[in-house]
């Protein structure tokens, strides 16, 4: 994958796990009280006490600090992965109302328990590139760019989402015009330079294809660490998994947001 310069550092879990799963209304409940209790005790700095450690389990029960920070009243999203395990994102409020997207992993040991959390993280370089650039009255067509892409990067799920709905003409437009690109050969295509430009004005990096037609569309990332559009012909997104793509989410049919490690 090409990559710009960002990090997305995510925290592990052991499970690899489908990205979609018919929800059942009384475990969707279930998993949904468990977070909130959690929000609770983040929110009252009591992640250590015992109390919270028992809605805790696998790598979670290592966790040191006693709070994530600020974040919402709830989860705003649930997904049930299988019988035994689901996730769930809160976003966590940081300075001017900066939104990070959470994702808390939870395994069925009796109870719904919380077994890992996976964030964007450790953006500091990008975040005060970004804030330097908002702030310079003139900025050259290379900043610009340097901005759109770094608004990309930074942003939460719901922004994404968003910008996708303002985008969808140019994003189909795009996997058009990716079509028939060689996995791993790319760039070698000669109709590669038309996309390139196409990319540049949606503030996109690089494009990559799978051998099934999946098509990803790269925001930015570091190495392994990406987040981006793909497009599945066969509506058969990627599964989570905890050293591959840590969160998949619908924006249209057939189009995800999609975030790797």
């Amino acid at each position: 994958m090409k990559r710009s310069i960002a990090a997305l550092i995510v925290l592990s879990i052991t499970v690899a796990v489908p990205a979609f799963a018919q929800e059942k209304p009384n475990d969707s409940a279930a998993v949904r009280a468990t977070l909130l209790q959690l929000v609770e005790f983040s929110n009252q700095q009591a992640l250590q006490t015992a109390e919270a450690r028992q809605l805790l389990a696998g790598e979670a029960l290592e966790w040191k600090m006693p709070t994530f920070g600020p974040l919402a009243a709830a989860p705003d999203k649930i997904v049930l992965l299988d019988t035994e395990n689901a996730a769930g994102r809160i976003q966590q409020i940081g300075k001017e109302n900066h939104v990070t997207d959470l994702y808390f992993y939870l395994r069925l040991e009796g109870a719904w328990r919380v077994t890992s959390v996976r964030a964007l993280a450790l953006t500091g370089i990008i975040e005060g590139a970004y804030q330097y650039l908002k702030t310079k009255p003139d900025l050259t067509a290379e900043e610009k760019d340097d901005l759109g892409n770094y608004e990309l990067l930074l942003a939460s799920d719901e922004a994404l989402r968003q910008w996708f709905a303002n985008n969808a003409a140019g994003m189909k437009r795009l996997y058009e015009m990716s079509r028939g690109l060689k996995k791993g050969r790319e760039t070698a295509d000669p109709k590669y330079t038309d996309i390139k430009a196409r990319l540049k004005t949606l503030h996109l990096v690089g494009v990559e294809v799978e051998t099934d037609g999946t098509v990803s569309f790269i925001i930015g990332g570091v190495t392994d660490n990406t987040v981006g559009f793909l497009y599945s012909p066969a509506n058969h997104p990627p599964k989570i998994s905890s050293n591959s793509y840590i969160w998949i989410e619908e924006v249209a049919p057939r189009w995800f947001i999609f975030r790797t490690s």
